[in-house]
């Protein structure tokens, strides 16, 4: 699930535009996960940044398909992305699992973030039910 940030002095509701590129993204790449939007389709704004940082956005997934939603992120920020090793990159994602919900919100280089997410066994530690 996607859900909309709150901006401007308004606190308008929307979403970054590399959220719906990304979205278009998991529909072509992925039968396996069901991708919604968490809004009303028609109260919501696209926010289009103009800045070489990365603002995906945040995204709840659950524990069990967190491993396929890293891959398919990587795979993105890859293959789809073409920006600089040392641009920025902000994104949230939450995790949920049977006991709690844990979240991770990273915004910082992008370079260092591809190679966190490309270790998935030790980002998977993070969100581990245990810890």
């Amino acid at each position: 699930m996607i859900i909309p940030d709150f901006r401007g002095e308004n606190k308008e509701m929307g979403f970054y535009e590399e959220s719906f590129h990304f979205y278009e993204f998991l529909q072509d790449e992925s039968e396996n996960m069901d991708i919604m939007f968490c809004c009303d389709e028609e109260s919501f704004s696209v926010f289009r940044l103009q800045s070489a940082e990365i603002w995906m956005g945040t995204f709840i997934v659950t524990n069990i398909v967190l491993p396929l939603f890293l891959s398919l992120l990587g795979d993105y920020l890859y293959d789809h992305l073409f920006h600089d090793p040392d641009d920025d990159i902000d994104i949230e994602i939450s995790v949920e699992n049977k006991k709690n919900t844990k979240t991770l919100k990273y915004h910082g280089n992008y370079d260092n973030f591809l190679k966190l997410i490309k270790n998935k066994s030790d980002f998977m530690k993070l969100f581990d039910e245990n810890e």
